[in-house]
């Protein structure tokens, strides 16, 4: 009996010498986060650097232990290291790499794999869901329009009818889309022929409109959306659609920027389809949205030039002389990317929630 008690002795000693082991080993992994969490955001990005594949494991390991227990700590330390391999990977792209900025680096992949463990806790779901927003739309603004549908793709698998993910992963597709209308002779050449070409074109265009589709059909005030479904039905020329949308938009938006591109379509509709006065009109209305819209401007020079040619001068001097000062754009330069940098705005939001 005692040489029995003596080796259940032993076994609890040494078990719990093992759990001791591995909680400072776990400690060890999680240093970098803890850093982050603390504030001290480029020393903990810089201890990544030359961790290995072995080392992000380990350091997953430790992550899903911390998880599963009921330390207080695990929701803040789960997401710290969410962003801190974010940050990571976006130090690295701005450096220069085989292939271009494009593509989801190890980093990020890494990053995913945690985003499952902080998604586990009771109320991490709504944190990766912006984070994987965050993640798309910053791609998004850096024309990696791969690795927008393959971060809003992942998301929309965790949340399938997030109203923001169904929007980004629909501007990529309009993006794609708009690009292979503008694509030059020797790239349409690779492309074979102009059909497979337009076949590219329709298929984005159906697959976006079908995005923002079922992003109203989850959010239906989420007026972006219904913006660029107006214009996506308008390039497939189903244009009373699309003006209704347009016209749903211009009258019911709060954010001036979208009703000023609801007003700019319409009056490029309006004037492809002959109705001159309807499009003055909505040009005009484009410019109370935004006085210094110079798409908007140059859109109505143009339309008066036909008729008055010193009209149109008139109104393209009117247009040089607001233009936008620098830090400001109108808002249809960047419409293809998103009109704003949401992206790292939603980063950086995250940012303070993890470390004030």
């Amino acid at each position: 009996m005692r040489i029995g008690r003596v080796a259940i002795s032993i076994a609890v000693t040494v078990g719990a010498a093992a759990r001791a082991l591995a909680a400072a080993e776990g400690a060890a992994e999680l240093r970098p986060a803890e850093l982050y969490r603390a504030g001290q955001r480029d020393q903990a990005v810089a201890a990544l650097a030359g961790r290995s594949e072995e080392d992000r494991k380990r350091e997953l390991e430790a992550l899903r232990s911390l998880v599963k227990s009921n330390d207080p700590a695990a929701d803040a330390l789960s997401r710290a290291s969410l962003l801190l391999h974010t940050d990571r990977s976006l130090a690295e792209r701005r450096q220069p790499r085989p292939g271009g900025r494009c593509g989801v680096t190890d980093e990020e992949a890494f990053a995913r794999s945690v985003a499952e463990l902080v998604g586990a806790r009771p109320d991490g779901q709504a944190f990766v869901r912006r984070w994987f927003t965050a993640m798309a739309l910053r791609s998004l603004w850096e024309l990696c329009l791969a690795d927008v549908r393959s971060w809003s793709q992942e998301g929309l698998r965790r949340h399938p009818r997030d109203p923001a993910l169904l929007l980004a992963s629909g501007i990529a597709e309009e993006t794609a889309a708009a690009f292979g209308r503008t694509m030059n002779v020797a790239q349409l050449n690779e492309m074979r022929s102009a059909a497979v070409q337009r076949n590219r074109i329709d298929r984005d265009l159906g697959e976006a409109r079908r995005r923002f589709a079922d992003a109203l059909a989850a959010d239906p005030e989420q007026h972006e959306a219904r913006l660029r479904l107006g214009r996506t039905l308008c390039l497939q020329g189903k244009r009373a659609e699309g003006r209704a949308e347009l016209e749903r938009v211009a009258g019911a938006a709060q954010d001036a920027g979208l009703v000023y591109l609801a007003h700019l379509f319409l009056a490029r509709v309006h004037d492809q389809d002959g109705r001159a006065p309807e499009a003055e009109r909505a040009y005009r209305a484009a410019l109370v949205a935004d006085p210094a819209g110079q798409a908007a401007a140059f859109g109505l020079a143009q339309l008066l030039g036909r008729a008055d040619g010193d009209a149109g001068r008139d109104l393209v001097l009117q247009a040089l002389a607001r233009a936008p000062r620098a830090g400001r754009r109108d808002a249809y330069m960047s419409y293809h990317l998103g009109i704003t940098n949401r992206g790292e705005h939603e980063l950086a939001a995250l940012r303070a929630e993890v470390a004030p």
